[in-house]
């Protein structure tokens, strides 16, 4: 830091050179550089960061960022943590920072063999954001997650909801009715199920059918 003549102070980087006369140093070349700018650029990516960081830490989604781990062809092999929110590392039953530089394959050995990784590495090949659904059924999970895949500049950022209640929900939902239906078909009974048709003044002018054995 230096101070100007009216008194305000600057961030600076010197650069200095001595000066030689026969074989002596008789001074020094000295450069000053205002890094101001440089300074509050600094500041506001740290805020930036800050923000993003409390956000994610309060965030009930997971959230994880990824750097594609190549082999000696080019090839993606695998991929690197470089972030991970408190409700992501949940998963692997570590905390975020035990993490942040692991290989995926050394928390789920299996991750190579799944869709997850097949969609991860097309992300980064094709530069497109991803959305998909699907089950993870090894290394001690087996839950059903909502996964949007977003390409960065390090590799991808991907945010996650687990949607296993859900999935059990419907799955219960076309079982009953399944099971409805085929007890409907094997019935001696007739049985119909109607829909009212209304007009605009909400009276019913008609009916229409939603299901008859």
């Amino acid at each position: 830091t230096v101070i100007k003549k009216e008194g305000t102070r600057i961030p600076v980087v010197i650069h200095s050179k001595p000066i030689y006369t026969n074989g002596k140093i008789t001074g020094a070349l000295v450069v000053g550089y205002d890094i101001t700018e440089r300074k509050k650029a600094e500041a506001k990516i740290r805020e930036s960061e800050a923000r993003f960081r409390a956000v994610q830490e309060n965030s009930l989604d997971r959230f994880t960022i990824l750097r594609p781990f190549y082999n000696d062809h080019g090839d993606i092999i695998d991929f690197t943590y470089l972030y991970q929110n408190a409700q992501a590392a949940k998963t692997a039953g570590r905390r975020p920072e035990e993490l942040v530089g692991c290989r995926m394959t050394e928390i789920f050995p299996s991750f190579p063999q799944t869709r997850f990784f097949s969609i991860y590495k097309q992300v980064i090949n094709t530069g497109r954001v991803t959305e998909f659904e699907d089950r993870y059924q090894a290394d001690g999970v087996d839950d059903w997650f909502h996964v949007t895949v977003t390409p960065i500049p390090d590799g991808i950022a991907i945010a996650t909801q687990i949607i296993t209640e859900q999935k059990k929900i419907a799955e219960a939902l076309r079982e009953s009715e399944e099971r409805f239906r085929v007890s409907q078909e094997l019935s001696p009974d007739g049985f119909t199920i109607l829909r009212p048709v209304r007009n605009k003044k909400g009276a019913i002018i008609d009916f229409m059918w939603v299901y008859e054995n």
